[in-house]
């Protein structure tokens, strides 16, 4: 198992421990510090107290030349300084491997020193012998004193060599080991974010040269796993984008060019219409049967085909409001009872969708009317509405007898259903062939409405689907699928828009 699987917390975690390497440092220099202060302030106590015996000493030799009172002042005032300095400086003497021995045997001759000097001035000028010997003892004291405040000055001078030196290796090392850490962390930096941006430079610059189409994740830490795949998002989010443009830019030339064939074939079909309404009038004396007949045919033809052009041409045309919100449950209940027919509506009144109200209005009336016309009283069922989520819409995608047609945006998370039974017949395929979609209900009948024709236009226009599924021999289950008002409105506002085409 990794360890460290993100890159921040491995940088933070670094981070801390490189605090924690500083910190330590700064505080060993800090003792180091401490010890050169405390050296220094040991070095500065015996300099002060040398300096207090030689003041000691030089007011002796002037007493004893001189016999002077404030020469016995200043001995004994300067002795009582050192004894003083001693106690204050004990903790310096303390800290010496043999500190204890030395303070208590400069102590014990200070003392007697002390004791010799006051002997010394109590003793009468006439004893020139007694006084001799004890100038002899006190000389040997005071040079006994002064090698030892000599020896303690000295010591501490290398005392503190030693520990600037021993501060000057701890900072050579402390830099080397600044200086491995740093190279460290500069190839940490590179293995984990230089080399993993490169090969993402790398990928992308693939991609853009058509040799691949997704990224692949570079390394395994969470970072660069989620920014490569949020990457990959973006760039089907891009090739969806791509593809959609494509896909309406092919929607806009059909269009155009179906306005222009309706243009050009509805003048030949209605001169066709009439001129065999003429022959009809004019000589059906002449004309047989079957002539009869075939003129028959032929003006019925054309006229079917005149009302498909009519239709859609009307359908084509934009109108002044292209797309809205549109209430289906209204939109359906005033067509049911245009047409007069005898349906049971089961739809929410809370079904909303985004589309053209003109467009989508004739497609549903065109497929009531067939509903009605195909469907025998005893076999229809209610006109049904409801909401769909993805799960749902994948299982009754499922169910689809025939092939779907589905124009459903990515992200479309939600439809609104609209349901109703129509009579047709599969037709037959061989295993070889495509199965037959739902288009293939579409279709124009001698007497329907030709409209009907164009509802997958219609519904491909809106964003939809078309589904149908056999609920009984001819009887189909007729489901128009449109995106949910809650799904957003943008991307079906566009795929609303693509309908219209200028004349």
């Amino acid at each position: 198992m990794k360890i460290f699987q993100s890159v921040s917390h491995t940088i933070l975690i670094g981070l801390l421990l490189f605090g924690l390497v500083l910190i330590s440092t700064s505080y060993l220099f800090s003792l180091e510090t401490r010890k050169i202060h405390q050296q220094a302030m040991a070095d500065h106590s015996f300099l002060s107290l040398l300096n207090t015996v030689l003041e000691v000493r030089r007011f002796e030799k002037n007493y004893f030349i001189y016999h002077e009172k404030n020469y016995l002042e200043n001995v004994l005032n300067y002795l009582d300084q050192a004894e003083l300095q001693l106690r204050r400086f004990r903790t310096a003497f303390l800290a010496r491997p043999d500190g204890e021995k030395m303070l208590k045997e400069i102590s014990v001759v200070l003392t007697e020193y002390r004791e010799k000097f006051l002997y010394y001035t109590t003793l009468p000028p006439q004893d020139a012998k007694q006084s001799q010997e004890v100038e002899l003892s006190l000389h040997l004291l005071g040079k006994k004193l002064i090698t030892q405040a000599e020896n303690l000055a000295a010591d501490t001078e290398d005392n503190i060599s030693a520990i600037l030196q021993n501060t000057l290796n701890a900072i050579l090392i402390s830099n080397i080991g600044f200086i491995i850490t740093l190279i460290f962390l500069g190839i940490f930096f590179v293995r984990k974010t230089v080399h993993p941006l490169s090969c993402i430079q790398d990928g992308l610059t693939n991609i853009m040269a058509g040799r691949q189409k997704q990224l692949a994740t570079p390394c395994l830490e969470q970072e660069f796993v989620a920014l490569t795949r949020m990457i990959n998002m973006t760039l089907n989010h891009l090739m969806h984008n791509k593809e959609e443009r494509s896909r309406r830019a092919q929607q806009a030339f059909t269009d155009a060019m179906l306005l222009r064939l309706v243009k050009t074939l509805g003048q030949p079909m209605a001169n066709i219409s009439t001129a065999s309404q003429i022959l009809m009038e004019d000589d059906l004396q002449t004309l047989s049967t079957l002539q009869q007949e075939m003129l028959m045919q032929i003006r019925q033809q054309a006229e079917q085909g005149r009302r498909l052009l009519t239709a859609v041409q009307e359908y084509a045309t934009p109108t002044e409001e292209p797309t809205r919100q549109i209430h289906l449950a209204q939109m359906i209940h005033q067509i049911v009872e245009t047409l007069q027919a005898d349906l049971v509506m089961e739809i929410p009144d809370d079904l909303i969708v985004i589309g053209n109200p003109y467009t989508l209005e004739r497609g549903l009336n065109d497929l009531i009317t067939l509903s009605v016309q195909s469907t025998p009283g005893a076999n229809r069922i209610p006109i049904k509405g409801c909401r769909r989520q993805q799960d749902e819409m994948r299982e009754v995608m499922k169910c689809s007898s025939l092939r779907p047609l589905v124009w459903l945006p990515v992200e479309c998370n939600a439809v609104t259903e609209i349901s109703l039974p129509i009579a047709g017949e599969m037709l037959s395929t061989d295993s070889d062939q495509l199965i037959q979609d739902v288009s293939s209900l579409c279709v124009l009948q001698e007497d329907g409405t030709p409209g009907i024709s164009l509802l997958p236009v219609i519904i491909r226009h809106h964003g939809g689907a078309l589904l149908a599924e056999v609920v009984d021999d001819s009887i189909f289950l007729f489901r128009l699928w449109l995106p949910d008002v809650s799904t957003g409105m943008h991307g079906m506002e566009q795929s609303a828009k693509t309908f219209h085409c200028d004349g």
